[in-house]
């Protein structure tokens, strides 16, 4: 079992918390449009670009699960394209109904709480990142943001898709993710990232039909929809559920959007 169900009152404690804390809801009406350079200056002040290198490590061979391995099956977590709204998609530029833009804060925020707090406990997590979205020898904002959220911890891994617009990996790196997780002895393999039915959809597609895991989720709570794929109406009733803690309506986009037999897993079920 994962080092967090030995002591889970105390691990999931903190996620719980966090996703409680009270948020004032300051209306997201259809007319109230807001610049996204404004909206995103505080999260973007916060990750600076840099020339460091990324310090979490990318997996090549499936004996990489070995030493991640505990003597009971653990609960791996994959996050697809993390942060793509933020620092990879083209269409932040657009401006954008403060009910879309503040779903869209409240996805990256979550997003890198539970990357953060599952690094800091130690927990496997697997990142597929856009391919060539980690430059060479180039400052990136990019690179800041996932040092950040990883602490660099040895069991935060990655693997590159196949490229920028989507989620499958390449062939070989398919073989390697499956002896990963064999290796690691995975138990519960849970999902998050996005975008829901996009890339987030292809990689869970690649592994039910390559890796055959016996337990697969996709979490809602860690998972993030395009913009391009709500409407209006649907981004306020499912930013309203968010900022209430209620995530029915991310859930059941899950279940529309994503092809296949989908199992969703919250994460007050985890304990």
């Amino acid at each position: 079992m994962m080092r967090y169900e030995v002591n889970s009152l105390r691990n999931w404690g903190l996620l719980l918390t966090f996703f409680a804390l009270p948020v004032l809801f300051a209306g997201c009406s259809a007319h109230s449009i807001v610049d996204p350079a404004v909206q995103f200056a505080d999260i973007l002040k916060d990750y600076p670009p840099t020339r460091e290198a990324l310090t979490i490590q990318q997996i090549t061979t499936p004996l990489a699960g070995t030493a991640l391995a505990h003597p009971d099956a653990v609960d791996v977590t994959i996050m697809v394209h993390p942060a793509y709204s933020l620092f990879i998609d083209k269409d932040l530029d657009e401006q954008y109904s403060e009910a879309k833009l503040g779903l869209m804060k409240k996805q990256l925020e979550h997003e890198a709480k539970f990357m953060s707090d599952q690094a800091q406990f130690g927990n496997v997590v697997v990142l597929i990142l856009p391919r060539d979205s980690v430059p060479d020898n180039a400052a990136s904002a990019y690179v800041t943001y996932l040092n950040r959220t990883t602490h660099g911890k040895n069991s935060v891994v990655y693997f590159y898709s196949e490229t920028r617009e989507s989620g499958n990996l390449e062939a070989n790196d398919v073989a390697t993710l499956c002896g990963f997780l064999e290796a690691v002895k995975v138990r519960k393999l849970l999902i998050g990232g996005g975008y829901i039915g996009r890339c987030q959809g292809e990689l869970y597609g690649q592994i039910i039909d390559y890796c055959s895991p016996k337990e697969i989720y996709i979490v809602p709570e860690i998972s993030s929809v395009s913009l391009e794929d709500i409407s209006e109406r649907e981004a306020v009733r499912m930013y309203t559920g968010v900022l209430n803690q209620d995530y029915a309506q991310v859930r059941e986009f899950i279940l529309k959007h994503t092809v296949g037999d989908i199992k969703t897993l919250s994460i007050p079920q985890m304990k």
